[in-house]
């Protein structure tokens, strides 16, 4: 599997530096949305995004993204935060490829390679009781970085909330077995049992969200490999394999 290049890492964040980030003002523009606008700029040689609040809002969600930027990098999840105040956050500039488009035109290997780290991070994600609440359909919230499919970085987490009913793995599990992307994986031979998919989510969630519980899924796109290529067992040991989720730092 190729690494991804080297990226330079972020200077260290000092009182002099936060404030040098909060009143960044971004050169390019990246998106925008109902809750908030993401540009993005050069700070100290580091490329950033600034997402700041869209003033015609009905709630300020910019507070809330801070907040759980700092609980998921906890976890080596997200984009890097660097400053956040109540109308902006500044994080390290994640470049990747959303993850639909990404799985409509890598390898079955590489589908199985990527889906399997968002699965562990969804379900550390679950451990620590926080829900994303936008893992139905990630297609712009799961970025993955040129040849580094099993470094996949979540973004976007100004709706996430803190539940002792988190629902990060099962709603990935509903994304994966909708027929969009059934389709998508199929068209790379990888056939996936959707009563049996269904089946696995439920146990999961009804069974305490447990270690063993969550194994049957990767375990279940693995043997969608091994079926799609007889004889290659060393496929398999791309999915069963746990991917530490990486911190958005090492993501350029």
């Amino acid at each position: 599997m190729a690494e991804a290049p080297p990226v330079q890492e972020a200077p260290q964040i000092d009182a002099d530096g936060e404030r040098e980030l909060l009143g960044l003002e971004g050169d390019t523009a990246v998106g925008h949305g109902k809750r908030g606008m993401v540009t993005s700029a050069v700070w100290r040689g580091c490329r950033v995004a600034i997402k700041a609040t869209n003033d015609q809002a009905a709630v300020n969600t910019i507070p809330n993204e801070a907040k759980f930027l700092r609980l998921v990098n906890q976890h080596s999840i997200g984009p890097q935060l660097l400053a956040g105040d109540e109308s902006r956050v500044v994080y390290r500039y994640v470049e990747g490829t959303p993850i639909v488009k990404y799985l409509k035109e890598c390898t079955a290997e590489e589908a199985v390679e990527v889906l399997t780290a968002v699965f562990e991070q969804c379900f550390v994600l679950d451990q620590a009781g926080i829900s994303k609440l936008e893992m139905c359909w990630p297609e712009y919230h799961v970025l993955v970085p040129e040849g580094a499919p099993g470094r996949p970085v979540m973004i976007d987490f100004e709706r996430s909330r803190q539940t002792e009913r988190p629902k990060n793995v099962t709603q990935f599990c509903e994304f994966v077995n909708l027929p969009t992307i059934r389709a998508l994986l199929l068209s790379k031979e990888l056939e996936l049992s959707r009563d049996q998919w269904r089946e696995m989510a439920m146990k999961y969630a009804r069974g305490g969200r447990s270690r063993e519980l969550f194994s049957c899924i990767p375990a279940a796109l693995s043997h969608a490999l091994e079926q799609s290529a007889p004889g290659e067992t060393a496929h398999s040991k791309i999915a069963v394999k746990r991917h530490k989720p990486n911190p958005g730092k090492e993501e350029s």
